[in-house]
Formats: structure tokens, C-alpha cells, sequence
């Protein structure tokens, strides 16, 4: 592994909880997860990564994943029957391997500067492209996660991703597709499946804002 670090948490008391009820009525439904879409404009963001030619699915990652991060239901999990806010969340993300298969990027963390977090990715990135890892067992051992992919080869309008009813289901999973480039404009669409046990709408709808707020700033948010 790259780097270790504590994240502590936070155990919320659920007989308090202002969630109390909807937690209740949704942590046991054998779908409890929903996702949408939503098209996002990554025009000032596209040209300034081009500019000082920085990586696009990195960066994405950064930017969403520290977004994502001022939202406290997006640091919520259910684990070992208590509900804990993490003080914040890592990115998990798939990359793909030479051999054409996609493997994980578990280790690389986000409490770092833009650079470093770079620096890092690509140096996980290049342990994995040759594919050895795809020999390896999946280990799934944190929670604290917010898991990252991309369909960068053609455009979508909506997408889904598998997962049980599990301690797991709890990480919201993000996506998005190949960006549309216009003569007046970039875009692209996000997809967003979360637990709807801990994230309800309004939650989800602040942080596709402060993703198109960071988008809107690349300069300030690829810091």
C-alpha cells in the first residue's frame, strides 16, 4: 500500500438521528439503492486540464471526490449495526488494464494535495495496467470509500451498477461517460447511485452542485 492513514468517525446515536425514520424504512429493502443521471458542463474544467495538460480521469476524481466530501450523508456508513460519519471519504476506482479487463485502485488516498494525490494515482495505476492483479482476490476490508468509474467510449443517458444489500451498499458508487464536445461547450454525464437509507434527494442534488461548482472553478479545485 501506497500510505496508511486513520479515519476516524463519528457513531451516530439512531434513536436521535433526524434520518431516524427513512433509515429505518429503507436499510432493509432488498433494493435499497436508486440512481440518476444528470448532464454536467466540464467546459472550463476541459480547457484548463488541456492547457496545462494534466490527466482528465484523475482529475475528475479529485475534483468530485473532495466536492462529494462537504456533504455529510456522503460520509455516512452502516457497519457492524452502527451508523458512523467518517471524517471524510477515499476514492476507490477502476482503471484499464492492458490486457483489456478493468482491475481496482484501492489505495491511493484523497487527504492530500492535488499533486501528491497525482503522483500517487499514477504510480497505482502503472503497478496495475499490466493486468497482474486481475489474479488476485477481491479484498474489500474499508467502508470509507466513494467508488469511481468512467465509460469514456461512448455517451450514455443512464447507467446502474451491481451491488447486494450489504454493509458495501452504504458507498456511493459514480460514473460518468465519454464528454461531448460541442463548438460552444464540454459536457458530460454523471451517474450517482447511493443508499437511500443515509442520502435522500436533497443531499444528492447539493453535491451535483458543488461537483459543477468545483468544474466551474478547475484552478481553485485542482489545488
Amino acid at each position: 500500500m501506497l500510505n496508511q492513514r486513520i479515519n476516524n468517525y463519528e457513531v451516530i446515536n439512531i434513536n436521535t438521528y433526524l434520518g431516524r425514520k427513512h433509515f429505518l424504512a429503507f436499510k432493509d429493502l432488498d433494493t435499497p439503492t436508486y440512481a440518476f443521471t444528470t448532464e454536467l458542463d466540464i467546459s472550463l474544467f476541459y480547457a484548463y486540464i488541456k492547457k496545462h495538460n494534466l490527466p482528465a480521469y484523475l482529475s475528475l476524481i479529485y475534483l468530485i471526490n473532495n466536492a462529494i466530501n462537504k456533504i455529510p450523508e456522503f460520509r455516512l456508513r452502516y457497519v457492524n449495526n452502527e451508523l458512523r460519519l467518517y471524517e471524510y471519504a477515499d476514492p476507490g476506482f477502476t482503471i484499464m488494464t492492458d490486457l483489456g479487463r478493468y482491475d481496482n485502485c484501492d489505495d491511493v488516498r484523497i487527504h492530500s494535495d492535488y499533486q501528491t494525490f497525482i503522483a500517487e494515482g499514477r504510480q497505482e495505476i502503472n503497478r496495475l495496467k499490466d493486468g497482474s492483479g486481475l489474479l488476485l482476490e477481491q479484498n474489500d476490508t474499508r467502508y470509507d470509500y466513494i467508488f469511481y468509474s468512467s465509460v469514456p467510449w461512448i455517451e450514455l443517458t443512464s447507467l446502474t451498477q451491481v451491488m447486494n444489500n450489504d454493509e458495501f451498499a452504504y458507498i456511493p458508487r459514480i460514473a460518468w461517460d465519454k464528454f461531448k464536445i460541442t463548438d460552444d461547450k464540454v459536457t458530460m454525464h454523471l451517474f450517482m447511485q447511493v443508499h437511500h437509507a443515509v442520502i435522500d434527494g436533497y443531499p444528492a442534488a447539493l453535491a451535483v452542485q458543488e461537483i459543477q461548482k468545483a468544474l466551474n472553478d478547475p484552478k481553485g479545485s485542482l489545488t
